[in-house]
């Protein structure tokens, strides 16, 4: 336990920058980097102790004149080193302007939500077809009460167009709207209850203290009264075959054509803008490994592989899309800011939507 004493201090002194650095340079700190950097300033504390402190500490070796003269030199080194650094090449955790305005433009913290309103996300997700109360949210003063209504045209047929398509599911699925809205024929129509963090669900209640029951029960009210041609389900997570054919069974029971599942998306360790810019900045690619989630990508594989799929329940992977040996695609296009597939862990983006709809989804919907 001395020992120990003896070395707490410079351990406490190492550990400050070996984490700091640490989590500047990493996409993924985990408990293993953050056992092996404990140690290694453990490992630092005793070369300190050993080879700076208990010298300094006797006075034969170090004089008092001489602990001053190395104190002043000490200082003036560090302090040279520091403003060297500032006007030659900035401070470590400096970041360049444009990757500084890159970032900028991607934050979505609330209430602002600055990148929604430039981006007009609001329209192009059609948050009028969520049940989540996103004003509250934006307040501070997030309820589980869902909003008295969405709009009529979320729901409510129109009988000039021979086909309609319904989305169901949560922001996962309202991702898909820009695709659709730009890829599908005209005499289609989309239909669309998609509440945030919703997972679709049966049997669910007309529960007016819970946004997430109550918007399922709606959906599965509106779609056993207006039998769309296509139900896309879409969600975050839980990804389940069971869950999946259960469903598509029941919406096939009350009349719809075909059942399509869209799957999880590419998955990011963080959000995908600070990915770009801490770590792939001048790399050309499209396609990244770095800072990937390899659960999505497992998930996406096992069902694949074992999804029954039919002629009327389908499963359409957007990883198989966006994603092959080389990684998942980061950004369309020639400009990183406006072709990124993602502002945020996993969300598409509207251009990642329409690559995606056009390349894979609409096949499935107007044959």
């Amino acid at each position: 336990m001395v020992g120990i004493g003896l070395l707490s201090y410079s351990a406490y002194l190492w550990h400050q920058p070996l984490f700091v650095f640490a989590r500047h340079r990493s996409i993924q700190e985990g408990t293993t980097l953050l056992f092996a950097l404990s140690m290694f300033s453990m490992l630092l504390a005793y070369v300190s102790w050993r080879f700076v402190e208990k010298p300094f500490r006797d006075k034969k070796l170090v004089s008092k004149k001489n602990l001053l003269i190395f104190s002043v030199a000490g200082s003036i080194g560090f302090a040279s080193i520091g403003l060297a650094g500032n006007y030659a090449i900035g401070y470590a955790r400096q970041i360049e302007a444009d990757k500084l305005e890159f970032l900028n433009y991607f934050d979505n913290s609330i209430p602002e939500m600055k990148y929604f309103e430039k981006e007009g996300i609001w329209g192009k997700f059609r948050y009028q077809c969520d049940f989540f109360d996103i004003q509250k949210y934006r307040d501070g003063k997030v309820t589980f009460v869902p909003l008295d209504s969405i709009a009529d045209k979320c729901f409510v047929r129109d009988d000039t167009m021979p086909y309609s398509v319904f989305l169901w599911g949560d922001s996962h699925a309202q991702q898909l709207y820009p695709g659709l809205q730009s890829s599908l024929p005209a005499d289609w129509q989309i239909l669309q209850v998609t509440t945030s963090a919703t997972y679709p669900k049966l049997n669910a209640r007309e529960n007016r203290s819970n946004y997430q029951e109550y918007s399922n029960w709606f959906a599965y009210k509106v779609i056993k009264d207006v039998k769309p041609d296509v139900v896309i389900v879409g969600q975050n997570a839980r990804h389940k075959i069971g869950d999946m054919l259960e469903i598509g069974e029941s919406l096939r029971s009350v009349g719809v054509k075909k059942v399509v599942f869209t799957g999880p998306t590419p998955k990011w360790t963080s959000h995908l803008p600070d990915i770009i810019a801490s770590h792939l900045w001048n790399d050309p690619r499209r396609k990244t490994t770095v800072g990937l989630d390899e659960v999505n990508l497992a998930i996406d594989r096992y069902i694949k592989e074992n999804f029954p799929q039919s002629e009327t329940i389908r499963y359409v992977s957007i990883i198989a899309s966006l994603c092959d040996s080389n990684g998942c695609v980061t950004y369309l296009g020639d400009d990183k800011k406006t072709g990124i597939s993602s502002w945020d862990y996993g969300h598409l983006t509207p251009v990642a939507s329409k690559f995606f709809v056009e390349n894979s989804l609409l096949s499935e919907i107007a044959e």
